[in-house]
């Protein structure tokens, strides 16, 4: 039997217990994608991920993301927890300003920072890429339907973000409707289904300017996501299709599921390129052997 080691990791939260968490399993060269996917669907996390040797000179390692049902390009949580794990196991340096992920995305840059009030590091991420699709009329119908509103409780029409996983982006009028929205699961996996998309982040803006949000991906076995990092950058591409850009914006989520994570959101634009930074604080909750 091998022995490799093994670390749960809560993203998005100071507190433990209040964020997103990532399953993360070292030392998986030898593992098969089978391996990897059936792990992945035992944990039965939003993600897991499986730490390997690099293929980039450039990279410090290299990452394969699993949610239950299927392998991911790219994810926010899970990259910032694997980097943290990395970190806490004193494989990557916490002094360095910046560690370079490998994954099937491509390359992905995350930033270490030491703010004055946290006692150790954050991590945030650069959105490896994006692009933006308006969403046909024809669809907003169904959309409303699956999330209990209606069409006068829209702020904004929805998008489509591809990120890594495809977003379908919507901007609600306030905290109350993203608080008490009327799921229909089923049909949202339908629409998930045929269309291609990974489901929907949802977010209303409040008086302070913080955003509410919510993640829902049931195609992908993920009822209801407790802080999604990927969702939080569509937000803000989403955002700067609407002419919103250079926004530094806190995102408050998965109050309706017992969790109580921030996100950070930072955007940048030139007026030609946009950047997109998604970081938080992350804490090692779980360590210990996992047995092949």
């Amino acid at each position: 039997m091998v022995c490799k080691k093994f670390m749960q990791v809560d993203v998005f939260s100071h507190q433990n217990f209040k964020g997103n968490p990532v399953a993360v399993f070292f030392d998986a060269d030898d593992m098969s994608s089978y391996q990897m996917q059936t792990i992945a669907r035992w944990t039965n996390l939003s993600e897991t991920t499986f730490v390997l040797k690099p293929t980039s000179a450039s990279a410090d390692y290299r990452v394969r993301i699993f949610c239950p049902t299927k392998e991911l390009d790219f994810a926010g949580h899970p990259t910032l927890g694997t980097c943290h794990a990395l970190i806490e196991s004193r494989l990557i340096s916490s002094e360095k300003n910046e560690i370079i992920q490998e994954c099937k995305k491509g390359l992905v840059k995350i930033a270490v920072t030491k703010p004055n009030h946290v006692k150790d590091w954050e991590l945030s991420f650069e959105l490896p890429g994006f692009s933006i699709e308006n969403i046909d009329s024809s669809l907003h119908e169904g959309i409303e339907t699956s999330l209990g509103i209606t069409a006068n409780e829209r702020e904004k029409d929805p998008k489509l973000l591809k990120v890594g996983p495809n977003w379908v982006v919507l901007q609600l009028k306030d905290g109350d409707i993203i608080k008490n929205l009327d799921l229909d699961p089923l049909k949202l996996v339908k629409l998930s289904t045929e269309h291609k998309w990974s489901g929907l982040q949802l977010f209303s803006r409040s008086r302070d300017g913080t955003l509410e949000a919510r993640t829902f991906a049931p195609a992908s076995g993920i009822s209801e996501d407790p802080a999604c990092g990927s969702g939080a950058a569509a937000v803000g591409a989403y955002l700067s299709s609407f002419g919103e850009i250079n926004l530094t914006l806190n995102l408050r989520q998965g109050r309706n599921v017992g969790r109580d994570a921030l996100l950070k959101l930072r955007t940048e634009s030139d007026g030609t390129d946009m950047n997109i930074y998604v970081g938080g604080h992350c804490n090692k909750c779980i360590e210990g052997e996992y047995h092949l």
